[in-house]
């Protein structure tokens, strides 16, 4: 969840290397096109000539940007976005690091705003100029240029669309009884055909599943106030970490500290097992890595 959704941009990660990517389900997807697509062409005047194709692509972009938050109902962020996004039950598994007020977290969209929270609110009257404000300025302007006065007219029956569809799950939240809506893990599918498309005025890249790349070309900027469009990207400079991540041998760093602090039989065990793992006869989460100092090692 957090490499291709929280982490997917940061790096030397899978999507940016182009060796795998998720993608919303398809079939979903093209039901979540048809269902709003008539009532947004009636009820918002400047969208009479509203195309499916056109209404995909600002789908398809919504459903990115949430993933590229963070996003995605993990049942292990249940009670994160219970309670409004706040940080400290993340940090509470021993296994977590912990989160700080400046620390990047999970965001979800939102009908209002949440102070001291990555959720982004999505609902809101004339005058926002939040991310789905300016990108449906994006993707719309040609037919309608005050299209984000409307944005209360257009997102309500967008977000229904894609809960119907299976996409998002809407939750009302314990914090003021809001609703938040996220990514459900099972709309995701992974792919291993990667394109990346490159902007050609402010070179913002983004990768997309081969076979839905093509919607994506000409399609607006996802940096909303750029004004370029997409086209795909001649140069692949990742060629190196997309062939190591698909045919290298990559291993984990298990590493362990290696003192004479350490009960004998601690101490007795994790030198096994570290021997094991250098000969390829260990577990995949013995320790391969020991730290310790020059007067108390052992060599690999």
């Amino acid at each position: 969840m957090s490499e291709h959704g929280l982490r997917a941009r940061l790096g030397r990660t899978l999507e940016r290397a182009g060796a795998s990517i998720v993608r919303p389900d398809p079939r979903r997807l093209d039901d979540a096109v048809l269902t709003p697509l008539p009532i947004l062409q009636n009820e918002v005047g400047g969208l009479r000539r509203l195309s499916e194709e056109r209404l995909r692509v600002f789908l398809l972009a919504v459903l990115l940007h949430l993933r590229q938050q963070g996003g995605i109902l993990h049942p292990f962020l249940d009670e994160y976005v219970n309670q409004g996004g706040n940080t400290f039950v993340l940090g509470r598994p021993r296994h977590m690091p912990r989160f700080g007020p400046a620390s990047r977290a999970p965001g979800f969209y939102s009908d209002a705003a949440l102070p001291r929270t990555a959720f982004e609110r999505v609902l809101s009257s004339s005058g926002n100029r939040a991310w789905s404000a300016g990108w449906a300025s994006a993707c719309f302007a040609e037919l309608e240029p005050l299209v984000a006065e409307y944005l209360d007219r257009i997102m309500p029956p967008t977000l229904t669309a894609l809960v119907c569809a299976g996409l998002l799950e809407e939750r009302c939240i314990a914090r003021g009884c809001h609703r938040v809506w996220g990514l459900r893990p099972d709309a995701l599918l992974l792919s291993l055909n990667v394109e990346r498309l490159r902007c050609a005025r402010c070179h913002h890249e983004i990768a997309a599943a081969s076979d839905e790349a093509g919607y994506w070309e000409g399609a607006p900027c996802l940096r909303v106030f750029c004004g370029g469009a997409y086209a795909r990207a001649r140069s692949d400079d990742q060629a190196y970490y997309r062939s190591l991540y698909g045919h290298g041998h990559v291993h984990r760093v298990v590493a362990r500290e290696h003192t004479s602090l350490l009960d004998r039989d601690v101490r007795e065990t994790m030198e096994r097992r570290f021997i094991a793992s250098g000969r390829g006869e260990g577990w995949p989460w013995d320790p391969n890595v020991l730290s310790a100092t020059s007067t108390f090692g052992i060599g690999r």
